[in-house]
């Protein structure tokens, strides 16, 4: 039983990881379409809030 919980774990977490790189890649996609592109620095600061 202890495998099925790890592998519901790893679903879980694989999913969250994917929504995190889906919307920033929407947000870079927004910025690029207003004529700027984000830099490396502005992801970092994104996502240390």
């Amino acid at each position: 039983m202890q495998n099925h919980k790890t592998a519901l774990l790893f679903v879980r977490i694989l999913s969250w990881s994917m929504q995190i790189t889906f919307i920033l890649y929407l947000c870079r996609e927004i910025c690029r379409k207003r004529g700027r592109g984000l830099e490396p620095a502005d992801i970092a600061r994104e996502t240390n809030l």
